[in-house]
């Protein structure tokens, strides 16, 4: 049943996050899936829906994603977690707060997870964190230090970060045209 709903969340992630986008829309959707070791092995579907943003005027041009992550992990046999949180994610570095709750069986789990780590240009994201029981849930096999390994898929994204990469190229090379 996990991985039926599991493919069914992915699929329909696919569907909104590769649509097109219009530059009046007042905030931006990003797909990040990803991989999560917490003793066993759990696979992760997200869509961050907040804003990207960058500030390629600086000294050290900064180019980022924020905003409310809803998503599912499964471990694909008898676990699965929704989820919901907020991810700051500018350019080297990641802070996320996560509210999740284990499904195992008859048994459940509320954690509060915060989250630290290191990002590259905010499409792959390497994080540490720590899950805080709220309840005497009775799940033993889902540790509480977590290392999370998840992707951001956004357009504008990716369009923002190779504006940074010319314009450092050209800052590099004053002959070169960036247009």
């Amino acid at each position: 049943m996990a991985k039926k709903a599991y493919i069914i969340l992915l699929s329909l992630f696919c569907c909104f996050c590769y649509t097109q986008e219009k530059e009046a829309k007042s905030f931006d959707f990003a797909f990040s899936p990803g991989i999560i070791v917490q003793r066993n092995i759990f696979l992760d579907a997200n869509v961050l829906i907040g804003k990207t943003f960058s500030n390629l005027n600086s000294k050290i041009p900064i180019v980022g994603i924020q905003g409310i992550r809803i998503g599912l992990e499964t471990d694909c046999n008898n676990t699965f977690a929704p989820k919901i949180g907020y991810e700051l994610t500018p350019m080297i570095y990641t802070l996320r707060l996560s509210a999740i709750n284990y499904f195992q069986n008859d048994n459940t789990e509320f954690r509060i997870i915060p989250e630290i780590g290191l990002s590259f240009y905010s499409w792959i994201n390497l994080t540490y964190g720590y899950g805080i029981s709220l309840n005497n849930g009775n799940i033993s096999d889902i540790g509480h230090h977590r290392i999370a390994l998840t992707f951001n898929f956004n357009k504008k994204l990716s369009k923002k970060y190779l504006d940074t990469l010319l314009k450092n190229q050209a800052a590099k090379n004053p002959g070169t045209n960036v247009d």
